[in-house]
């Protein structure tokens, strides 16, 4: 099943839908935790060291009984961001060092996961690195990170995630909708409503990185974030996908 850009205006209330819609089946794991004394639902956030990330995983923690491994590119920050987590929120909570727009460090952040969490699962993976034409990205870093990224992390942590019921959010923008409006064709229109594969996903953003501009970068990045969503549903029906978005 996948869910298609909900829009929420403001950091706070994103995290908080964000956590809404990951606690529909929370409350029943979370009990039971409690009263079989088995592990909380651990949740992977990446990005998570400011902004949104950081808002959920002291949500999830505080209010949710969630065990979250809060991903970040930069340690020191990550480790700043822990120590706040742990001062505002609660202690369950452990860094995960990761950098989406490298294959290497994502494959030892799932290497480091795998150590960690032992046989238990995750119970969701929240993609929600990302960066803009405002942090002065190339857009081929802005591609790379935004639509590349998430795929890479459920690529390589797929494996840690309950396949029965599990969830993925990819924290999409309301430049992806803006992106589509610059096709005059309902065809082309159409393509970005609907899931596309690994290879069209890449032509797109081959187009998108010939064409040089970063504000488009960052809006198509976004629109290829929600078809890839609309993919992943198609070839995991026992998974809950989302693509929520900020702004509008």
């Amino acid at each position: 099943m996948v869910l298609f850009s909900m829009k929420m205006k403001t950091t706070a209330s994103l995290s908080r839908s964000i956590a809404l819609f990951l606690s529909t089946a929370m409350t029943i794991a979370t009990s039971r935790a409690l009263s079989q004394h088995t592990p909380k639902p651990r949740i992977l956030i990446t990005g998570a060291n400011s902004g949104i990330g950081l808002a959920l995983t002291k949500q999830l923690v505080s209010d949710h009984g969630c065990h979250v491994y809060l991903g970040s590119r930069n340690e020191e920050r990550g480790r700043l961001a822990v120590e706040e987590v742990k001062a505002h929120a609660g202690h369950s909570v452990e860094l995960l060092p990761i950098d989406v727009s490298s294959v290497e460090s994502v494959r030892s952040a799932a290497a480091c996961l795998g150590e960690k969490i032992g046989d238990e699962k995750l119970y969701a993976i929240v993609n929600n690195a990302g960066t803009g034409f405002s942090h002065g990205t190339s857009p081929k870093e802005i591609l790379d990170t935004n639509t590349r990224g998430p795929r890479r992390v459920v690529d390589n942590f797929m494996p840690f995630l309950n396949q029965s019921g599990g969830r993925i959010v990819n924290v999409g923008s309301g430049g992806g909708p803006k992106f589509l409006e610059q096709f005059t064709s309902d065809e082309d229109k159409i393509r970005f409503l609907n899931a596309m594969s690994e290879e069209e996903i890449e032509l797109e953003l081959a187009k998108i990185e010939a064409a040089g501009d970063a504000g488009d970068a960052y809006r198509g990045s976004k629109a290829l974030l929600a078809c890839y969503s609309m993919d992943l549903a198609e070839k995991y029906p026992n998974l809950l996908i989302s693509t929520i978005t900020p702004g509008m």
